[in-house]
């Protein structure tokens, strides 16, 4: 299964990497790194071209799933020692140059919206292989499925991408228990490129769905009450997921938290505010009173 090739890719390159490198690998179009070397380190030029096929290997992997994964044309570079750039070439949220395309997604209708599509693959790709090395494999078909029907339906980059993370939401919640997917989404936000560090917060993830297109803009308010002393209101401007009467998917917000939160964040309930604009109540207590509920997806409340 796609799941396990991914894994065993995945370890090759990060048995390659160091701390201390000073050769990295990009994109030479883009100068992003993609899955899975985002963030790694090189001690040479060997071994980061040896991490580039691997790189290769990957993303060929998952595009015979994925026929619209974005292509990147990887080459190696070297970073100055002790440089910022060495240090920290990707720094933790930092906001990219956002470039959409022609669809309209949070509000704008520009080219190429490369940061977005980027970051949903991510997230997919991270959750497959969640789902393979969990012994999820049914669920891990199911969701395979609904990937090849969108890939032959849907042209639209964006909108496919878009669409991939809702898919995989409407599964993951059907098919796997509340504790499941708590399972599955803290192991799949272990698997992502590293963009939060020790001091992020809150607002620094939102800042990055904001970075990424997810939401155009936000707003948090504390909600400080006796019941929930750990509560917020959040107000996400342009929403690229959709909802309904019933549920909000909360994939992308959730599966950030997740890293700043292990395993005692809960999305208490959603409400619609104007047609793609919604409120969420975020609460965050403490492991034994969460009972692994609202992660995925938040229940629609009436306005």
């Amino acid at each position: 299964m796609v799941g396990n090739t991914l894994h065993d890719i995945r370890r090759h390159v990060e048995s390659l990497a160091t701390d201390g490198g000073t050769y990295r690998i990009v994109c030479g179009r883009t100068g992003t790194s993609p899955v899975p070397i985002a963030g790694q380190r090189f001690e040479s030029r060997d071994t980061a071209q040896t991490a580039l096929r691997f790189a290769e290997q990957y993303r060929a992997a998952l595009r015979r799933y994925d026929p619209h994964l974005p292509y990147h044309d990887l080459i190696v570079c070297e970073t100055p020692r002790g440089s910022d750039a060495a240090r920290d070439a990707t720094p933790p949220f930092q906001r990219p140059t956002l470039q959409r395309s022609a669809r309209s997604v949070g509000g704008d209708s520009v080219t190429d919206h490369q940061p977005l599509i980027d970051f949903c693959h991510d997230v997919t790709g991270a959750l497959f292989e969640t789902l393979a090395t969990e012994g999820f494999a049914a669920v891990e078909r199911a969701v395979m499925d609904v990937y090849l029907d969108a890939a032959e339906s849907i042209s639209d980059r964006d909108e496919f991408c878009l669409i991939l993370l809702e898919s995989m939401v409407e599964e993951l919640t059907d098919r796997l228990s509340a504790d499941e997917q708590a399972r599955v989404l803290a192991s799949a936000a272990a698997r992502l490129p590293p963009t939060v560090d020790d001091g992020a917060t809150i607002e620094t993830v939102l800042e990055y769905l904001v970075s990424v297109s997810i939401v155009s803009d936000y707003r948090l308010t504390s909600m400080d009450d006796a019941v929930s002393p750990r509560a917020w209101l959040v107000r996400l401007s342009e929403y690229a997921l959709q909802g309904d009467e019933r549920y909000l998917p909360t994939l992308p917000l959730a599966i950030e938290l997740r890293r700043i939160y292990p395993e005692s964040v809960s999305i208490e309930w959603a409400r619609s505010v104007d047609a793609d604009d919604w409120e969420l109540c975020l609460s965050v207590r403490s492991p034994t009173e969460s009972d692994g509920t609202g992660l995925l997806r938040a229940a629609v409340r009436d306005s």
